[in-house]
């Protein structure tokens, strides 16, 4: 039988780094032996509290931001997945917080070791069409459409699909800041009324 290394990392890592957030905030797991904490952190920190769920790209992806952009601390249940680029792989986005300030991140598909994390901050609370009037924000799919061209004026790479979902990051003060996929630039590109 052949050890495949790469893939139990593919399946442990995501695993380990969901437990690992889920312990923050917590005060104290008393005095357990290494085994006793092993099993009190799966049925813990796995899936819904206690509902495992299988680990996938999804997973994997918040794995992998995790560990290129930690001076963010990551939500993995802030996940939406979308197909952002048109390109018939799932990309997944993600919401995390450092400091007073709020981070979006998107993981384009295919995920692998080598997919790179694209990711922005917005500050709370200043005057300025970058910035957050209040937190807490939230992440919702959105069509992507002609429409958008109609009311704002071209955009950057631009191109509506009825297949393919943007994304926005819901500001329930100060409006919504949406992202698209700038197809001229190969990133995520976003706007705001």
């Amino acid at each position: 039988m052949d050890l495949n290394i790469s893939g139990l990392r593919r399946m442990a890592l995501p695993r380990l780094r969901t437990m690992k957030s889920c312990l923050r905030g917590r005060r104290s797991l008393g005095k357990l032996d290494g085994r006793s904490l092993i099993i009190v952190l799966w049925t813990v920190c796995s899936g819904v509290w206690g509902q495992d769920r299988p680990v996938g790209d999804g997973d994997y992806a918040f794995a992998l931001l995790s560990e290129q952009v930690s001076t963010v601390v990551w939500d993995a249940h802030t996940r939406i997945t979308i197909d952002i680029n048109c390109d018939g792989n799932a990309d997944f986005a993600f919401l995390g917080a450092a400091g007073n300030e709020v981070a979006i991140a998107i993981m384009i598909g295919p995920i692998a070791e080598a997919t790179r994390a694209q990711y922005q901050i917005f500050k709370v609370g200043q005057r300025d069409r970058a910035s957050l009037c209040k937190a807490p924000v939230a992440l919702r799919r959105e069509s992507s459409s002609d429409s958008l061209t109609e009311a704002m004026g071209p955009l950057p790479g631009y191109r509506p699909s009825a297949q393919c979902p943007a994304f926005a990051l819901d500001d329930p003060k100060c409006g919504a800041i949406h992202f698209y996929w700038n197809s001229h630039s190969n990133s995520v590109g976003w706007w705001r009324r």
